[in-house]
């Protein structure tokens, strides 16, 4: 009984001392002191708290305010434990959590909205919700909340918002900011840079409210340097000052300003905050690129070399991008992925490439160059950041997955082998080596690699063919070989093997098996003919059909004839050609079809001597020596007995042939061609328009005059034209001299004469016109050159170098007399009788041309493409 009264007394004592010190507390409620000035449509944050309470419960708070306009009826704003406390003035912003009550502590709470409207200013109401019976205390606080208008401005003075410089360059940037408010503030102005692939971005230096400069973390060394600077020019202007750029600053700079007030309580807050839009900063860094050539030839291959010159190689990973003038070609990335910016074919083919040979070395290739690849060639490298993800566990095991495109393929000889490798289940730190096998050997070995940092190595085996290895996406390898030979027949194998730091090796590789078909097997060679029995005097035509790839080939045509072999006539692959039968007795001329090429052999006036079997064979030139391809069948030709007179042709020089035939082809115009035409000079003699008055039927000439050349390797194309008037825009080919000594004439009614007497000078002689032949007549030269081993390619072309114009002071018909001016003392009637005569004249020739027949029969002597040189009799 005892022990019960002592616990009962015990806890009795400890209640009424609790209630003692309940009875003794005093709430005291505060807020933070006003009046706050706040910038509209910006954060306003008010924090309250409480004294007096239990300290092991929390206390609730309530938040009200008045406005100017009614001061006497305040609004229910929010409540930290009723959420239907609120008016509905401010319920949906409450609802939106635009308005927030957030406790601090048990009895400390901070009130928050987070974007001001004008009608928020006004006095604010802290009140303090007791739970517990209190006697006494201060359970509310009030401030005053003053929303202003927004006035600060911060903008920069340039328009342009990309910047690219060199490592070591100057960068100079201003910004203005100013405020233009009643209350008393400072400002603060920061430059920031944001680097790609972080991302918060880093002060490089400030200017606070007190006018203190404070450089960021990672420019601090270089500001003691004096490499950094923040200078403030005028009352607005902030000017950033780096002295040298490395190649780190690449990335956004901004500049920022704030807007600060000092509240009542001494305290500096930021009511405002503004930035600039960004300038995206590329620096590049330092790089030498040279090239072994700046002159080349149509088809030849561009090759320049590209160096990148800074610190710290080995560490750094660099985008290298090449331009042809501001045009981007192509780019190569840090992990070796190409970049195309052009759809080029020459990328599909590998003629436009980008490789990484080394640290910093960079090659860039492009072939066939043509006339539109001229121009001026530079290389832009910049950093890139290669940080690559790793898996937290270093033993994870690798999804790494490789697969050729084909498992097997077949390419022809001389084309192009093109393998993919696809890679599945990563992407990073992978490099691939190719390797083959051919089908006597038992090993693989290695031809070419491409590292996870882009650089290639080619093995020494081949260092003299045209290979590369390629990554044109993050989950493809290519292998390219140019010119395969047969001894490429076997397998090849795509080893890629992916290395991440501190973790296994992991590897895998697929195979592909390769045949390559030889040339000889795709070679179709046929020969045909319409008539291969044809009359003495006549002309028969023998067709070489020739299917097959596109490549330069050599054709040969081959008589035989009991036991002799004659091999009549060879037309090279670079378009010479030469001849060992009678050059008379032949033309030669190409037609290129949709499926193949046709090569005719023209016998112009069979005879006896033209009888036997003809073949026609194909070759090319492979791997350093000429190698037949294929043999047409054998076509007999047998000539009858004779009919008519051989034609005639007179040789006046060595350049200068022309042909006539005889009486009995009184409907054939004349014939003219030239069987050798030397190198001449190219670039034309200055242009001239000469005026020539001449009788009918006196021949005249139209030269065409070189003075310079490209090359001692040149061959030429001439072609003559001819116009009406100068008013007319319609101008007519009516001789052409290829550059493989073809010719072509489309002139009607009239001989031509070709004529080529010096290294420099060509000329066309217009034999016997007549009046209709009056115009303007002017040549076109085009200069060929040789640009890879098999192929031409054209450099210049010059036109309208000459001009004649040509009036006939004549009407009359052959041998009638000529008259220039007529007589004015001669009577009228004289005159009558004249002009009657002429017209009676005219009406005659035109009758008798009409008479001799129409569009009359065309002959060549050798012509491309079907065309003809028409032949004429005297």
């Amino acid at each position: 009984m005892g022990a019960s009264l002592r616990a009962l007394y015990g806890a009795t004592l400890i209640l009424l001392v609790r209630l003692s010190q309940l009875c003794e507390a005093r709430v005291n409620t505060e807020i933070q002191v006003g009046p706050l000035y706040r910038v509209v449509d910006t954060r306003l944050s008010i924090f309250c708290n409480a004294s007096g309470y239990p300290s092991d419960k929390r206390t609730e708070f309530q938040f009200l305010m008045s406005r100017p306009s009614r001061p006497d009826f305040s609004f229910n704003i929010i409540s930290s434990e009723e959420p239907d406390f609120s008016y509905a003035s401010h319920g949906r912003r409450v609802a939106n959590r635009d308005i927030v009550l957030m406790h601090q502590g048990q009895s400390d709470v901070l009130f928050v909205i987070e974007k001001l409207l004008k009608e928020d200013e006004g006095e604010y109401e802290c009140i303090s919700v007791s739970k517990e019976t209190v006697l006494d205390g201060t359970f509310s606080a009030k401030t005053i909340v003053k929303v202003i208008d927004d006035s600060l401005i911060v903008s920069l003075p340039a328009s342009s918002t990309s910047m690219s410089l060199k490592e070591g360059e100057a960068l100079s940037l201003t910004c203005q900011a100013s405020s233009d408010t009643l209350q008393h503030t400072h400002l603060s102005v920061v430059w920031f840079l944001k680097k790609e692939g972080q991302q918060d971005p880093q002060p490089i230096i400030s200017l606070s409210r007190d006018f203190t400069l404070i450089p960021g973390g990672d420019f601090k060394q270089r500001y003691k340097e004096g490499a950094i600077n923040l200078d403030k020019i005028g009352e607005t202007t902030y000017r950033l000052e780096m002295t040298e750029l490395q190649l780190s600053d690449q990335g956004q700079i901004y500049c920022q300003a704030q807007e600060w007030i000092q509240d009542p309580d001494r305290s500096w807050y930021s009511i405002n905050q503004k930035d600039t839009e960004k300038i995206d900063l590329t620096v590049k860094a330092r790089v030498k690129i040279s090239s072994e050539k700046t002159l080349l030839l149509e088809g030849q291959e561009l090759l320049v070399s590209c160096s990148v010159d800074t610190q710290n190689l080995k560490e750094r990973f660099f985008s290298v991008a090449w331009f042809l003038e501001d045009i981007e070609l192509i780019r190569i990335g840090p992990t070796g992925i190409l970049t195309v910016s052009l759809d080029d074919q020459r990328v599909e083919e590998g003629g436009l490439r980008a490789i990484r040979i080394g640290d910093g070395d960079y090659r860039f290739g492009l072939k066939p160059v043509s006339k539109d690849d001229q121009g001026s060639y530079n290389c832009v490298a910049w950093p890139e950041e290669r940080e690559l993800q790793q898996p937290a566990d270093h033993h994870l095991k690798s999804g790494l997955s490789v697969k050729m495109q084909n498992p097997t393929l077949n390419v022809n000889q001389l084309d192009k082998l093109m393998l993919v490798c696809k890679v599945g289940g990563a992407k990073d730190y992978l490099s691939v080596n190719w390797e083959f096998k051919s089908a006597s050997s038992s090993t693989f070995t290695s031809i070419i690699s491409l590292e996870s940092d882009g650089v290639m190595k080619k093995d020494a085996t081949f260092k003299d063919r045209q290979v590369r290895a390629t990554r044109p996406a993050s989950d493809s390898f290519v292998f390219e070989l140019d010119q395969v030979t047969l001894a490429d027949s076997g397998q090849y194998k795509c080893h890629v093997v992916e290395k991440v730091p501190n973790q296994d090796l992991h590897t895998n590789a697929s195979e592909c098996a390769v045949t390559v078909i030889p040339l000889a097997s795709l070679m179709e060679v046929s020969l045909r003919s319409r008539s291969i029995s044809p009359t003495i005097g006549a002309e028969a035509v023998l067709m070489c059909k020739v299917k097959g790839p596109r490549i330069p080939i050599t054709v040969s045509w081959i008589k035989k004839k009991n036991l002799d072999i004659d091999e009549i006539v060879k037309l090279n692959y670079n378009g010479d050609i030469s001849w060992s039968g009678n050059q008379e007795s032949y033309q030669v001329s190409v037609r290129n079809q949709k499926d193949s090429v046709i090569y005719d052999l023209k016998l112009t006036s069979a005879s006896q001597m033209e009888k036997g079997t003809y073949q026609c064979s194909v070759s090319t030139f492979l791997e350093g020596a000429h190698k037949k391809l294929a043999t047409s069948n054998g076509l007999d030709v047998a000539v009858q007995n004779p009919g008519m007179t051989h034609a005639s042709t007179i040789c006046y020089t060595q350049n200068i042939c022309l042909a006539r035939l005889p009486e009995a082809f009184s409907k054939k115009k004349t014939f003219l061609t030239v069987f050798f035409l030397a190198e001449t000079h190219l670039l034309i003699e200055t242009r001239q328009l000469k005026e020539l008055n001449i009788s009918r039927d006196k021949d005249f000439t139209i030269p065409c005059h070189l003075t310079k050349q490209t090359s001692n390797e040149s061959q030429f194309q001439v072609t003559w034209f001819w116009q009406e008037d100068t008013e007319s825009d319609m101008r007519k080919a009516i001789f052409t001299v290829y550059r493989n000594s073809t010719l072509q004439s489309s002139f009607e009614e009239v001989d031509l004469r070709f004529s080529h007497p010096g290294e420099s000078i060509f000329s066309l002689t217009v034999l016997k016109p007549s009046p209709q032949h009056s115009g303007l007549y002017f040549c076109e030269v085009e200069e060929w050159l040789p640009s890879l081993p098999q192929e031409w390619r054209r450099v210049t072309t010059n036109l309208y170098s000459y001009f004649t114009k040509t009036k006939f002071l004549s009407a009359f018909p052959v041998g009638e007399k000529e008259h220039t001016v007529m007589d004015p003392k001669v009577p009228f009637s004289v005159t009558v009788v004249i002009l009657l005569l002429i017209i009676v004249a005219l009406v005659i020739t035109i009758c008798k041309t009409k008479g001799s027949g129409s569009k009359k029969q065309n002959h060549t002597l050798w012509a491309e493409q079907g065309q003809h040189i028409k032949l004429d009799t005297d």
